[in-house]
């Protein structure tokens, strides 16, 4: 009876102390935009746990369309977004406090999926592509394309905000759309399914940040020690997704629905390997590139300045003091 006893006084004190340990985590809120590898590192992060090691109970909150995830940062929805780069841009020139913190990778990585009866990139005039959002990545990334090949994204095809990436591949194989640019993994869906690659990332060439690390940065006073201590977590799990690749392809999987390995390889050579660098900071090459492209659209562009978009200084703290060359050793 005693050993019973003592057996159960000791079950619920663990109990306890498990509770308590979960009741010390901050709850935290972070909004992500795109379904691709370029979320990958926030998935990884969480699945792995390392989030909760730094005392943080991570809620990951899924908003197709940047401009609408922007929104909800703004709105005070959400506390912090690793959303599609244009977004924070676009906020910040209509007068948010909206401000860029990290990138997800140097470069956007798109390909520009078609029907397959589309051979050369001529035949897109008076064609019907589709795109997430007006203002989202895929708009400005594939307008950018379009003209880089003589074509007028304006006159020479219509363009159809569809709402999400994957409802995007679903359009294509309906026949609603007859192209539009994917990231990787699903880019290697729409080729399982018999749709060409018209252009590849290198020359579909966007050279800005796929995604930015965005807050307010009345948030950003108001909770320095919440967000050094997410910024801890998230760089430590870029360095958990580059050394810990069978993990990441099943993250990968998980999260992008995706099941051709291929895809899944060539997804995290991409994004974990090539161009996701272990410090991410936010760059003004990127912001610069992105003024220039929406410039036409948005007169504020033409005079903006990009180091008014970012601040470094949260991925820098962690460079200066070791934190990342620790991670590496």
């Amino acid at each position: 009876m005693t050993r019973l006893i003592v057996t159960v006084y000791l079950f619920s004190l663990l109990a306890g102390l498990a509770t308590a340990q979960e009741q010390k985590l901050q709850r935290l809120n972070v909004v992500w935009s795109t379904i691709g590898g370029t979320t990958s590192s926030l998935w990884v992060t969480k699945d792995a746990g390392i989030f909760a090691k730094y005392g943080l109970d991570v809620q990951l909150i899924l908003i197709l369309a940047s401009t609408r995830a922007a929104s909800s940062i703004i709105a005070g929805d959400v506390d912090i977004g690793l959303i599609g780069s244009t977004a924070p841009v676009l906020a910040r020139l209509a007068g948010s406090d909206l401000v860029v913190i990290g990138n997800s990778t140097t470069h956007a990585i798109f390909s520009l999926m078609t029907h397959p009866s589309i051979t050369e990139i001529s035949q897109l005039r008076g064609k019907t592509l589709g795109v997430v959002r007006f203002g989202s990545v895929s708009d400005i990334g594939l307008q950018h394309a379009l003209r880089n090949n003589n074509i007028d994204p304006n006159r020479d095809v219509k363009l159809l905000q569809i709402g999400g990436i994957g409802e995007m591949l679903a359009a294509m194989k309906a026949g609603g759309i007859q192209g539009g640019l994917f990231p990787p993994p699903l880019s290697g869906d729409a080729k399982r399914l018999g749709f060409r690659e018209l252009m590849d990332p290198e020359r579909v060439n966007l050279k800005f940040a796929q995604s930015h690390l965005s807050v307010r940065q009345a948030y950003l006073k108001e909770n320095s020690d919440t967000v050094r201590r997410f910024m801890k977590a998230w760089i430590e799990g870029i360095h958990y997704m580059k050394t810990h690749k069978d993990f990441t392809l099943n993250v990968l999987r998980k999260h992008t629905k995706s099941e051709d390995p291929s895809a899944l390889e060539e997804t995290y050579r991409i994004f974990a390997m090539k161009y996701l660098p272990p410090a991410p900071y936010p760059t003004e090459e990127s912001v610069k590139t992105i003024l220039e492209l929406i410039a036409s659209s948005q007169p504020k562009a033409k005079t903006a300045e990009p180091k008014d978009f970012i601040d470094p200084s949260w991925v820098r703290e962690l460079e200066e003091n070791g934190f990342i060359k620790t991670l590496y050793r």
